[in-house]
């Protein structure tokens, strides 16, 4: 504020020198255009700003006012505007190479790779050659993480009586230890249209117990194995608008037991059943930048588990500082399954540790359960029960093209045991809380 106030007041001060006041008459063109040319050869870039925008007040938006705009907000970091100010400057006049140069570096350095590249085409083979653009259709980087998934689901009900107070039967089926494994790379198919395709894999043990009354009859673990293949497209026809389509299929396989009562014999019955499901999920997403904010809006659908879901949501993006250094993300889902409708809330930030380590933190709140979120990605589809998700990841660049990412995620869940209820000649489940933890370390790789 002190700063603003200075700069202010030193701009008062240069223009009442000329015999000039604002308060009584506002200059016209000249001058506003020599003052703020002065002010951009002086680099007095809070001055620039101020009296900049007070010439559009008045009616004056040009070209170069709006080039000299958007130079002090780079000067001052603040990408987000700068690109505001440049892309005004290029729309009038479309061969307004310094304003596209700066364009471009304002929409790469606030994260919007997608948007730069859209205005490339309108370069000069000069400037292509100068910038070190590369060939517009091309493989842009590959990506991979895997670590471990840590649930303690099971061991407080290894050795426990689970057969309820009837002490007729008794069953629990949790899922243990997992490790998890994606691999995809992003593909520049033009100035306009980028993909990425991926492939996932969860190994997860589950471990099942029957226990007929004091008998233990039935200790077994069993492996549940997860296929993901997915694949999306960002389309951007112009800076600040993406269309992402997207698909996921979704393939697994298990072996569990399967209790079956035979009341002629009045006994139970015991067989493995091989268990497979092809599940699909597709979403598309619109993203539109407005100076500091990114909204968005998605809708997905999805059958899991012979279960059909329709969902949507939104999502508004803060950007205080108009670049990376920390930003503020809040995203709502509404899902629709089994004509139920549950909520979903995710806020998110992030922000700069150090001049090269990122740091991003989000919470989900709601039932996770079978969660398509925002980017159509499934990490885990199943029955089992999420009520909250948290993680953190952080992110080292190694190299000038090699970016390390350390993901922790946290998540809290719920199991079901069931026992037989003589009283009411059904069987009735008591909930089990548990918690997972998984460690995933990335690495992404430009070319």
């Amino acid at each position: 504020m002190v700063n603003r106030i200075i700069a202010l007041f030193s701009v008062l001060l240069i223009l009442f020198s000329k015999g000039i006041a604002f308060s009584q008459n506002s200059p016209g063109f000249r001058e506003y255009d020599q003052t703020t040319w002065r002010l951009y050869q002086q680099k007095q870039w809070d001055s620039l700003i101020i009296v900049g925008q007070q010439a559009m007040a008045s009616g004056n938006d040009y070209q170069y006012l709006n080039a000299r705009i958007g130079a002090a907000w780079f000067a001052k970091n603040n990408y987000r505007k700068a690109s505001r100010y440049f892309g005004k400057a290029l729309h009038l006049n479309q061969g307004d190479e310094f304003s596209r140069e700066y364009l471009y570096y304002s929409l790469l350095y606030s994260g919007r790779s997608g948007g730069a590249r859209s205005i490339t085409s309108g370069f000069s083979e000069a400037a292509r050659l100068r910038l070190q653009l590369k060939n517009p259709v091309r493989p842009s980087y590959v990506y991979t993480e895997l670590g471990p998934l840590y649930s303690n689901a099971i061991d407080p009900l290894r050795d426990s009586y689970i057969s309820g107070s009837d002490s007729i039967y008794g069953e629990f089926n949790l899922p243990g230890n997992a490790f998890y494994f994606h691999a995809g790379g992003g593909f520049e198919l033009g100035s306009y249209i980028t993909a990425y395709v991926g492939y996932s894999n969860l190994s997860l043990d589950r471990y099942q117990r029957i226990e007929l009354g004091s008998l233990d009859t039935i200790r077994r673990s069993y492996s549940f194995n997860q296929h993901e293949g997915y694949l999306n497209l960002s389309i951007e026809p112009l800076p600040g608008l993406r269309i992402i389509p997207s698909f996921h299929f979704i393939y697994n396989r298990s072996r569990p037991i399967t209790a079956i009562y035979n009341q002629d014999s009045a006994a139970y019955y015991f067989r493995g059943k091989s268990y497979s499901n092809k599940d699909i999920a597709t979403g598309i997403a619109l993203y539109a930048d407005f100076d500091l904010f990114n909204l968005a809006l998605h809708g997905n659908y999805a059958t899991l588990l012979d279960k059909t879901q329709v969902g949507g949501g939104a999502a508004i993006t803060w950007f205080p500082s108009g670049n990376l250094n920390y930003w503020l993300k809040i995203h709502a889902t509404v899902l629709s399954e089994d004509d139920q409708h549950r909520w979903i809330t995710e806020p998110s930030a992030g922000f700069r540790i150090s001049s090269h380590v990122w740091a991003e933190t989000s919470v989900a709140i709601g039932d996770l359960t079978r969660y398509v979120d925002e980017n159509n990605f499934l990490s885990l589809n199943t029955d089992d029960k999420t009520t909250l998700r948290a993680q953190g990841v952080i992110y080292i660049p190694a190299f000038e093209n090699v970016m390390f990412s350390f993901r922790y995620i946290y998540n809290q869940a719920e199991g079901q045991i069931w026992h037989y209820d003589l009283s009411n000649n059904t069987m009735i489940s008591e909930t089990v809380n548990y918690q997972k933890h998984t460690l995933l370390g990335g690495i992404k790789w430009n070319f």
